[in-house]
């Protein structure tokens, strides 16, 4: 039997397949692709490539990159709590129980309150 690529459970054989060898010795299979657009969504791709001096091929392999991971500075658990409370509404906070932290198991799983 012949070897396949299978992605979504659709078999190829790899002979039918454009095979570029990577230096570790992995293969890649290199797809083609072809998209029925309107007119004018073409010419908005085209717009939009070389409003960021690509080609449009150069631009749709730039779309089909990873995103980066963003890195922000670490920041202490409890900074990052207070700054998404901020918006919480007076009112709401005034609902919020005193012994939440001392009391967490009363209030998560109903468990009776703890004498502290």
């Amino acid at each position: 039997m012949a070897e396949v690529w299978r992605e979504n459970e659709a078999q190829l054989p790899l002979a039918d397949l454009p095979l570029l060898a990577c230096a570790n010795m992995e293969m890649e299979a290199v797809m083609g692709l072809t998209l029925e657009l309107s007119d004018e969504e073409a010419t908005l791709l085209l717009a939009k490539a070389a409003a960021a001096g690509l080609s449009l091929e150069e631009w749709l392999r730039k779309l089909a990159q990873p995103e980066p991971p963003v890195s922000r500075p670490l920041e202490h658990i409890a900074n990052i709590i207070v700054e998404s409370m901020k918006d919480v509404p007076p009112e709401i906070m005034a609902t919020m129980p005193k012994d939440g932290a001392s009391q967490h198991d009363h209030y998560i799983y109903g468990w009776p309150k703890r004498e502290v």
